[in-house]
This record gives C-alpha cells, structure tokens and sequence, in this order.
C-alpha cells in the first residue's frame, strides 16, 4: 500500500509540477493582457484616440495610420489603440474601461471612444444577456468584480457551465487561457510539421486579413470563420425583437465614459452579404434608423466614411474586412473625422 501511494504521488507530481509552473507563468502575463496592458503602459499618461468592439474593428481600422494623419507638425504625435478583440461582450469593454479608469483617472479625459454600428446597427446586448463568450472566458474574468461575479451566478439565463467556467477563470488563468493554449499549440504544431517536412519552409496559407485581436487567416481558421458569420447571420435574423437603446450596455458605456470626461462617437462598419441580411428586415432598418435618432441625443457624433467595398472579396472570411482595404477604409475614416471633429 505504501508502495501504491508513493508511485500515485509520483505520477501526480509529474502532471502537477508543470501545470503550475504553466499557471505561474501564466498569471506573470495578465497584467500585460489586453487592458490590462493598456492600463499600465497609459497610466501617467492620457490617450487621444480609442477604438473598441469586436475583431471586424479590429480588423478595418490600423489605429496608427489613424493617428499619425490626425497628428499636426510640430505637436505632439496623437495617441491611438484598438482594442477590438474577438469573442467580446459590451459588458467587459465597459468593466475594462472601469480597469484603466481605476489605475488612472484621467485617462480617458478628452479622449475619442469609437465604438463600430457595423452594416449601421451598434452592440444590441442589454444586462439581462450574457455577459461572457464561454470561446474567451478570460476576456471578463480579468475585469468582472466578486459582486458582479455573484450577479452573473445569479443569472437565470446562463448554464452553469457557464458559471462555472467564469469562476474558474476568475481564479486561474490555466481555465481561463485554456482554450486559446490548446488551439495555439496545434497550430505551432503544425507548422513545426511543415517546417521540418519541407527544408526549413512554411507556405503562405489562407487570405488577406490583419492577424490581430483574435483574428487567424490559416485555411481552417477561414473555414471557421465563414461558418461562425453563417450561424451568427441565422441567429441574428431570428431575433429580430425591436431594440430599446436605453436598456442597453452601450447606453451604460456612454454615460460612463461621459462622466470621465471622453466623448463617446461611432463608425460605420461595413459587411459583407451574408452579415447583411439579418440587418435588412423591415425591424431592423427600423432599429438602425432609431438608432441614428439616439446617437444625436446622447450627443454622439456617427461616421460614415466615405468607402464602398468593390465585393464579396474584400471579405475573404465573409467577416472581417481584408487588410488592403483596412488602408483604404481608415484613410477614409480619418478624413472623415477631420471633416466633422466632435
């Protein structure tokens, strides 16, 4: 029996030993991760510009072209970051916001916060949906506060899966990285594969689109990412439930970037056919013209730059914009914005 228990602890010192040294390490890049990062290297300093929402603005705008053509000679060089990440929710771009805010509170005074209306419709999400994409768990439980982690176990509407993972996360970034590790490590994989298997060279795969915030071009990332805008484009046509933009997070964005002394502004997105359709219905026009009407009460100004997608092809993964004319759209923008300053 001694026997027994002294091989068990062997063999579970050899699972656990690395686990925790992944753990350990892990733990050394949350304050580096995403606003963490941003918190830190800002937190004597303010920024000037601040794109926000999921990977399609990730995507379409490259923040320092944006910048340096708002820059003016002989002044200091305009500050700009995107944060667009995928797998977001409104919720957790506001409790990141709350992170930088927390770590220094003037960084957002007189700053620009774009949030994307993407095809014309901004983030519809209120409090009562889920406030986690369970692809991402580490995306709120870096920022999620314990009252508002008892709130959201509290929620009906979210498995407890759910919950579950989100507490884990909350406590070890093993859980909460996981995901990302495992398909990282076989994709890494693979190309070491391909490396070793054809003299040191690894061919270019997949399409033109910014690698950045989540975003993967290899072909079976495409192949995901073209079904996702499929099932998403389904899912959002059959809710078509009208919007009431007061019940929204966005709204709790807006007044909270407010009373820090930003001035919160949107931009047209565009998309391609397939995420179209769902906003094409009689309701959903409906919604996009009410929110036009919202956007100028809260003060907010709504940039529509000047740039049309020539076709399907300036979205090679049906989601996100390619990166030729990532360029085009954010000159576009920035001239735009220069034309109609907040």
């Amino acid at each position: 029996m001694k026997q027994f228990f002294k091989q068990a602890l062997t063999f579970l010192s050899i699972i656990i030993i690395p686990l925790m040294g992944i753990e350990i390490s892990l733990q050394g890049l949350r304050p580096y991760q995403w606003f963490n990062g941003y918190a830190n290297l800002y937190r004597n300093m303010k920024v000037d510009y601040i794109f926000m929402g999921n990977s399609m603005i990730n995507a379409a705008v490259r923040e320092k072209e944006f910048a340096a053509q708002l820059s003016e000679k002989g002044k200091p060089v305009k500050q700009a970051m995107n944060l667009g990440q995928g797998y977001t929710t409104p919720v957790e771009y506001l409790f990141g916001l709350q992170r930088m805010v927390a770590v220094n509170p003037h960084v957002i005074e007189g700053a620009i916060i774009f949030f994307p209306a993407t095809g014309g419709l901004p983030d519809i999400r209120t409090w009562n949906d889920n406030w986690m994409d369970w692809h991402q768990p580490a995306l709120l439980a870096d920022y999620i506060s314990y009252p508002d982690l008892l709130k959201y176990c509290m929620k009906s509407n979210v498995s407890l899966s759910e919950k579950v993972l989100l507490v884990a996360s909350k406590h070890s970034e093993l859980v909460a990285q996981g995901g990302l590790l495992r398909v990282g490590t076989m994709y890494s994989l693979d190309e070491a594969a391909e490396w070793l298997t054809h003299g040191g060279k690894i061919t270019k795969k997949g399409v033109l689109v910014v690698q950045e915030g989540g975003i993967r071009a290899d072909e079976d990332a495409v192949a995901n990412f073209k079904a996702q805008a499929h099932r998403q484009a389904a899912a959002d046509l059959k809710n078509q439930k009208p919007v009431d933009w007061d019940a929204t997070v966005l709204k709790d964005i807006f007044t909270y970037v407010k009373a820090h002394g930003g001035k919160m502004c949107f931009i047209y997105v565009p998309v391609g056919d397939v995420m179209r359709k769902p906003l094409s219905t009689e309701i959903r026009q409906q919604d996009i013209r009410n929110f036009e009407k919202v956007a100028k009460e809260w003060g907010c100004t709504y940039y529509k730059p000047d740039f049309q997608p020539a076709g399907e092809d300036d979205f090679p993964d049906l989601l996100h914009l390619s990166e030729p004319k990532s360029h085009l759209y954010t000159k576009a923008l920035a001239e735009e914005y220069m034309r109609n300053p907040p």
